[in-house]
């Protein structure tokens, strides 16, 4: 069976990240969704030159004078997915190892079930570059928290979660949020919710112990074996970007 894996990826005002991601990423997707907004011109500019990116151009990111609606956006998305079987939400700033889709397939064997992953957070432009000469160096970049959200979370179409909420409802991303963080949430737990999710803090050992983040229901929500990379700072352009470029 020719599995296909089709990627939904929200980008506004992040065409740095993407020049970096899509580099990376564009080879493990048969088709890629980028929703961006009519004035962001560096965006689509970046998309146009990766021939399994289509470009989704909506104002749903601002509809009801929102800050950032991202589920608004995502749901958007849905209507423009060509093979509607595999689909990660996959945020602009993420990059995915050389054999991710390989490694993918190999770990998502169940429809019904989700799947996400640990992250390594690089908040500097040097450090990226540090990693590319050390790719050892990432062992340090290690974040025990916050597994499922839309940065990287991996859903079948088909599955009975999925095919639930379409029958009821238009909506299927959490919509009536005006900003990003809770659409998120919310999503993941229709497979699993999670019994803790340790707060980010600057405290180091965060980056070294395994906190107690994990699923009610481990059958719903897997974790993947393998990591991926988070590009930038942590936690601030929820309401749209205000970090400076990377």
């Amino acid at each position: 069976m020719n599995k296909k894996i089709e990627a939904i990826i929200v980008c506004v005002n992040y065409y740095d990240f993407l020049e970096i991601t899509l580099q990376k990423n564009a080879k493990h997707f048969d088709n890629i969704i980028v929703l961006s907004s009519e004035k962001d011109l560096l965006t689509q500019q970046v998309c146009s030159k990766y021939q399994n990116c289509f470009l989704v151009k909506t104002d749903a990111f601002y509809y009801k004078n929102a800050f950032f609606n991202k589920g608004l956006a995502i749901d958007v998305g849905f209507q423009f997915l060509k093979f509607k079987d595999w689909i990660i939400n996959l945020d602009a700033d993420i990059v995915l190892h050389e054999n991710f889709r390989i490694d993918f397939f190999k770990e998502a064997i169940d429809i019904n079930s989700s799947y996400s992953t640990r992250r390594y957070d690089i908040p500097t432009f040097n450090e990226w570059l540090d990693i590319q000469k050390d790719p050892k160096a990432l062992n340090k970049k290690l974040l025990y928290r916050g597994i499922g959200y839309g940065n990287f979370f991996c859903f079948n179409y088909n599955s009975e979660v999925f095919q639930n909420l379409l029958n009821q409802t238009s909506c299927p991303y959490p919509a009536w949020f005006p900003h990003v963080a809770e659409s998120d949430w919310i999503f993941r737990n229709y497979w699993s919710d999670w019994i803790y999710d340790p707060k980010l803090n600057d405290d180091p050992n965060q980056h070294n112990i395994e906190n107690k983040d994990r699923p009610l229901n481990p059958n719903l929500l897997k974790e993947l074996s393998f990591k991926i990379i988070h590009l930038g700072e942590t936690g601030k352009n929820e309401k749209g970007r205000v970090t400076p470029e990377f």
